[in-house]
């Protein structure tokens, strides 16, 4: 199963998610221990109360967990 992110609108990196269309969902590419634990496939760091969570279900569509 894979977890997905997407950067809160409170986040003050929440600038680094915003495009012309709907905003994306970067898959968490690695977790470690310290304050900035998620890594996403942005390739930029992030803490866990700048990010929202996601998993995918077997049809496709992600399902928020927090």
């Amino acid at each position: 199963m894979e977890l997905y992110a997407k950067i809160k609108k409170s986040s003050k990196y929440a600038y680094q998610g915003e495009y012309s269309d709907s905003p994306p969902y970067f898959r968490v590419r690695e977790i470690i221990n310290g304050k900035y634990a998620f890594t996403l496939n942005n390739g930029n760091w992030y803490r866990r109360e700048d990010l929202n969570f996601f998993v995918k279900n077997p049809k496709g569509e992600l399902l928020k967990l927090n």
